[in-house]
């Protein structure tokens, strides 16, 4: 369906000259794993995390960063805002152990780590070869997921940081996408600038899923997202030349068949969650935060950035 009630106030255009990024995640209710998403935008950063949370919280929450300065938390609907942390000014990754109270969050070439309620803030790897991008955890088995902040090599480590493996590498620069866990299904999935991935969580066995080279005008994936329960992957899609309202949520199984439009009539959706309760899809253009149902209506601005 194609989005009509669009709130424009504000919004950014970005551009691959820059380094400032959005981010949107979702933890889904007796989830095996925490879900990031990094996007990118002009001007502030902004981080998103929609956590069902209903092991840690009375009700839903999201989390985001305020200004790159802030992670503060807030209901669904943007109400009930709450400052968790102050002044970290994070790199794009961040990631939820609800039931574990942690938060994990990428910096200076590092991954660190929190209570949830922004107490006990501490390192867990530092000396990365490259900034942290995208982040996921494998709370079942004991495992951080990481890419590369403009590429799209992937690692993983121990969530205290030991054992950290390369798992795919060689991608190409200047890339800022999206991971995806499927725990019980033992894989795991990316965006790249020309394609959909997904690989064993060892790394092995990677294959190609959705191919986007070449169309005319080029358009290629941003973040990526699992409804398991479906066996749907969700991305964002955008065209290279950033042409207006041209871009859309698109979905398709597993595998990667039976591609189809989600939303459309989107000028630059990055960061994407899924609510799969809900049925509700979220996403960050610019510097605000929409949903909208799995069948396309009833989209919705959810909460801009407090603080401009």
């Amino acid at each position: 369906m194609k989005r009509t009630n669009r709130f424009t106030t504000g919004t950014v255009k970005s551009d691959l000259g820059s380094k400032i990024f959005q981010v949107l995640r979702l933890l889904l209710p007796k989830s095996d794993f925490a879900r990031a998403r990094l996007a990118q935008v002009g001007l502030h950063l902004l981080v998103l995390l929609l956590a069902l949370a209903q092991t840690a919280f009375a009700q839903s929450k999201m989390y985001f960063t305020d200004t790159g300065q802030l992670i503060v938390r807030a209901n669904l609907d943007g109400t009930g805002q709450q400052d968790v942390i102050t002044s970290i000014v994070p790199d794009p990754g961040i990631a939820l152990d609800v039931a574990g109270g942690k938060m994990y969050w990428g910096k200076d070439n590092g991954i660190h780590r929190a209570n949830l309620n922004g107490t006990g803030v501490a390192t867990v790897l530092s000396g990365l070869a490259e900034p942290v991008g995208d982040i996921a955890l494998d709370l079942t088995n004991g495992k951080i997921y990481w890419m590369d902040r403009f590429k799209a090599n992937l690692h993983r480590a121990n969530l205290n940081g030991t054992g950290p493996q390369d798992l795919v590498t060689g991608a190409i620069d200047f890339h800022e996408g999206g991971i995806a866990l499927d725990v019980a299904g033992g894989k795991v999935y990316w965006s790249e600038p020309e394609r959909i991935r997904r690989a064993n969580l060892d790394g092995t066995s990677p294959e190609d899923l959705v191919i986007f080279f070449p169309t005319d005008p080029p358009n290629f994936p941003r973040d990526v997202a699992l409804d398991l329960s479906a066996g749907k992957l969700y991305w964002s899609e955008i065209f290279a030349f950033g042409i207006p309202n041209a871009n859309k949520i698109r979905r398709a199984n597993l595998n990667g068949t039976g591609a189809e439009d989600v939303i459309t009539g989107l000028d630059e959706p990055y960061a994407l969650a899924l609510d799969v309760a809900g049925t509700k899809v979220y996403w960050v253009e610019g510097l605000d935060i929409f949903r909208g149902n799995f069948n396309g209506t009833s989209v919705e601005t959810v909460t801009p950035q407090r603080r401009l």
